[in-house]
């Protein structure tokens, strides 16, 4: 049954089993769900006290007045400069390039509107409300609770919250404890994945009876009571200034769902944070702190015992919570907190999505002993898959591999040049193979296989320059294509070497010492404060090895830089066989350049373009001879491009229109050597050759294929066109003024627009 278009248009829904249609009744459905959701229940109070209670980090006094400071014009500049642009706007339909472009007009008076925010302790009715767009998770697309709800708020509002957003995340790591990595300065999503993997690992070499828990919350950040975040926040200590702002931030605010276009009457939000808010974040991190103390501190509650003596009961990431416990009692104790977390806040776990799996020595049990998700099978944290029979790496790898394939083969339908071809290689394979190459280097089964994919990929076929080559930047004759294997292990190895050679901040480091201080002991040094291992799993087996074959991984600094590690890897293997300048070879490749003119003058500097001797020279090709009639001369490049009857003709055209050409030769065409011009024309010169070049072999490839045969005029009028065309285009875009000196040389007066 079809329940929602290809435009997201939401059909119907359902409540309680009633099938609800029309946009009246399903606007007042989803504004009664809403302002249920939105709405403040009664808590218990003392429950809540005892969560407050057991928080142990106070902000130091140091670091509450910079919480509390006053506002300034240039914390607010920098916060609208760093928004993302063309983003939909508030209420009232205020963009961020409306702030930009009059800045100088409106900034101080916008400093004015938040210093009277502060004094009267109240928003603006536009800052109050919210547009909340209702987004599909996964599920039954009938039921409300399977959408997220978005906020699109004014920008006034997201400048004065996200000044407060970073005051209060450069203090989050004097009152958050290690466990929770998100919206903390300097801590990673990354060292929760560690910390999972190397668990697993290790509770079942050691034998070790454990049980994992991973936690959801029902709409989490919906449900955040605010009188709760107060305390939580007087808690901590972070001053009754900061405080007072966030209370204002949340006073009296609305929202109007929006719902196939349509928008509800306004809803009242009593509880609740605003996901589109750069606070939220933030504050749920505050908001969940408490649990994670009275799990922390619980008698109770026991967790696995880690090398070195350390306890792990909990690692988090905003509101993915992930349990460690030693036992069944454990596991109790932590569900008789979370029934109180629940009448203290108001918070819900959802039973149903909640699970727990065991582990090490109790990898085999199946009894279930509690009203949560038994997992047999692989359980899914922070987007990785752990606990598959066939292995983490390979099934989390071959996932991926199945994702870049078809996203491979949806590009494939597009005509892209190789420079666009690598630019999708970098922004659309690449990203998405990230974040699992932090945590499992890629297995060896699928490296050849992925890079034979994209080098299909960026030449559908015979491959013209070797891809070592092709590999290097552009100032050293390459494309930056990435060698996506070993940049992938070079991202692996320099994250575990950077926490290896940290100071102690996260529980992951823990694992990582105990297995990689022997053969680490150059970059940690060597103590007797824990225990060490003299056999590692499998991912750390490879990654020693790997360390081994290259000699920059004896270098400390590059090591823990996976840039600079990947560069010098990639470097040591550049051999520049056509002995070209890195000067040349970035002129060939100006950033003002097409993309087609860009490859067409980087393919011809390699002595790539597939000419008919290289051809025949390849067994590719019958021919060595020149095509055109009356022409019996091998056809080289240099043929092609200047040395056939056809391309001396065009190129005497071309002169008689541009006279900074008359005395220019091959060697000058190919190298873009011509002198006579300023620096300004230089690239403009560079450009119009590189236009030349390019439709001459146009020329050639259409009258090889009979798809059209230009004559020598037409080709030169086409290269007139394309040349004038980005004259105009200039002009159009920057101004006669700024572009006169850059193409003085070519035009003295404008050219007629004769296209």
């Amino acid at each position: 049954m079809k329940i929602r278009d290809k435009r997201g248009v939401i059909m119907k829904l359902e409540k309680d089993g009633i099938v609800i249609r029309g946009k009246e009744n399903m606007l007042k459905m989803v504004k009664e769900y809403y302002g249920e959701l939105f709405k403040k229940e009664n808590l218990d109070e003392g429950k809540g006290e005892f969560f407050i209670r057991s928080l142990k980090r106070r902000l130091p006094e140091d670091e509450r007045g910079k919480l509390g400071g006053e506002l300034t014009v240039e914390e607010a500049y920098n916060v609208i400069k760093a928004m993302k642009a063309n983003k939909v706007p508030g209420i009232d339909g205020l963009t961020k390039e409306f702030y930009v472009a009059f800045w100088d007009m409106v900034g101080i008076h916008l400093l004015g509107v938040f210093k009277e925010i502060m004094e009267g302790e109240e928003m603006s009715d536009s800052m109050k409300t919210g547009v909340v767009s209702i987004l599909f998770k996964k599920g039954n697309p009938n039921h409300l609770d399977n959408y997220r709800p978005l906020t699109m708020l004014c920008v006034d509002y997201k400048i004065l919250s996200k000044i407060l957003a970073n005051r209060l995340a450069g203090v989050m790591s004097h009152i958050v404890e290690m466990d929770q990595t998100c919206g903390v300065q300097g801590r990673q999503i990354t060292w929760n994945l560690h910390l999972h993997r190397d668990v697993l690992t290790y509770v079942k070499e050691r034998n070790i009876a454990a049980i994992c828990v991973s936690l959801d919350q029902q709409k989490a950040f919906d449900r955040v009571d605010h009188a709760f975040l107060w305390k939580v926040m007087d808690g901590m200590g972070l001053g009754g200034v900061f405080t007072k702002w966030v209370k204002i931030l949340y006073k009296g605010i609305n929202s109007k769902i929006k719902i196939n276009g349509y928008l509800t009457d306004k809803v009242q939000q009593t509880r609740g944070l605003r996901q589109g808010c750069p606070l939220s974040v933030v504050l749920f991190v505050l908001y969940a702190e408490p649990l994670a103390c009275a799990i922390r501190e619980s008698l109770v509650v026991k967790g696995i015992t880690l090398p070195r003596g350390e306890s792990l009961k909990i690692s988090q990431y905003a509101d993915d919570t992930i349990l460690y416990l030693a036992d069944d009692e454990s596991l109790r104790g932590v569900i008789e907190i979370l029934n109180d977390y629940e009448k203290a806040t108001g918070s819900k776990i959802n039973k149903e999505k909640t699970m727990y799996k065991y582990l090490g020595k109790w990898e085999g049990r199946k009894d279930n002993i509690c009203d949560f998700m038994l997992c047999e099978g692989p359980m899914d944290i922070l987007g990785i898959s752990f606990g598959n029979k066939e292995g983490d790496a390979l099934c989390n790898w071959k996932k991926k591999m199945t994702a870049v394939n078809r996203n491979l083969g949806l590009w494939k339908i597009r005509k892209l040049s190789i420079s666009g071809k690598e630019l999708v290689t970098k922004a659309e394979v690449l990203p998405k193979l990230l974040h699992l190459a932090y945590v499992f280097p890629m297995p060896q089964k699928y490296r050849a296989q992925l890079m034979r994919g994209i080098f299909k990929f960026i030449w559908g076929g015979y491959e013209y320059v070797k891809r070592v080559q092709m590999y290097q930047e552009i100032a050293d004759g390459g494309k930056g294509v990435p060698n996506v294997p070993l940049k992938l292990d070079a991202i692996f190895y320099a994250n575990v070497c950077t926490l290896l050679k940290k100071t102690y901040v996260h529980k992951c480091q823990i694992l990582l010492w105990f297995w990689l201080s022997i053969p680490y002991r150059f970059l940690i040094g060597w103590d007797n404060k824990g225990p060490k291992a003299e056999t590692r799993p499998e991912y750390f087996q490879r990654m020693v090895k790997w360390g081994r074959r290259h000699t920059e991984c004896k270098e400390v600094d590059t090591i823990v830089n996976h840039k600079l590690l990947y560069k010098k890897l990639v470097q040591k293997s550049n051999v520049n066989l056509v002995m070209v300048s890195s000067e040349v070879w970035e002129r060939a490749q100006d950033k003002s350049f097409k993309n087609g003119l860009k490859d067409f003058n980087w393919l011809h500097l390699h002595r790539r373009l597939p000419v008919r001797v290289i051809m025949h020279a390849h067994n590719l090709g019958k021919q060595k001879v020149c095509p055109r009639e009356n022409c019996k001369e091998d056809e080289t490049i240099e043929h092609v491009l200047w040395g056939c009857e056809y391309a001396k003709n065009v190129w005497d055209g071309v002169k008689g229109s541009y006279k900074c050409l008359e005395k220019v030769t091959y060697d000058e065409i190919t190298s873009f050597g011509v002198k006579g011009v300023g620096k300004e024309q230089y690239k403009v010169l560079c450009m119009l050759l590189s236009i030349v070049k390019l439709k001459l072999w146009k020329a050639r490839q259409g009258f090889i294929t009979g798809v059209y045969k230009w004559g020598e005029i037409g080709t030169v009028k086409a290269i007139e066109k394309e040349f004038e065309g980005i004259y105009w285009h200039e002009l159009e875009k920057w101004g006669s003024d700024t572009i006169k000196d850059r193409w003085k040389a070519f035009f003295l007066n404008p050219p007629k627009r004769r296209w």
